[in-house]
């Protein structure tokens, strides 16, 4: 493991990570090519477990390995931070949803896949 059981190093890559997407995302909206018309999505291969104990794993057996974060910025979703009270997505979604960004409907193709996010 990168961080060799520290949890602040975790915390200091989320941070350097989030200043990095801040600059990302800056510099694609100050550009008159990407501007209004760039979709931005950040995901995680697997969750992680929820303890002290187990925040370090991500087998099967670990409870709370199986949740991931989406984060996305889109000029076709309206901003809505963190969502609470709405119904859980799920990584099954993620390919429906950059596909109807460009255009095309993956469901119809993959129809046992998750329905894009909207």
């Amino acid at each position: 493991m990168g961080a060799r059981r520290r949890y602040d190093l975790v915390l200091n890559a989320y941070a350097r990570l989030d200043a990095y997407l801040k600059e990302l995302w800056t510099w694609l909206q100050g550009q008159p090519g990407y501007r209004g018309r760039t979709h931005l999505l950040i995901t995680t291969d697997h969750g992680r477990g929820h303890t002290p104990q187990d925040w370090r794993h991500h087998r099967s057996t670990v409870e709370g390995s199986e949740s991931v974060w989406i984060a996305f910025a889109s000029p076709r979703m309206a901003r809505r931070g963190e969502w609470h009270d709405a119904p859980a997505l799920s990584s099954s979604q993620i390919a429906a949803t950059l596909a109807n960004w460009m255009g095309v409907d993956w469901n119809a193709e993959h129809p046992s896949a998750g329905a894009p996010i909207r």
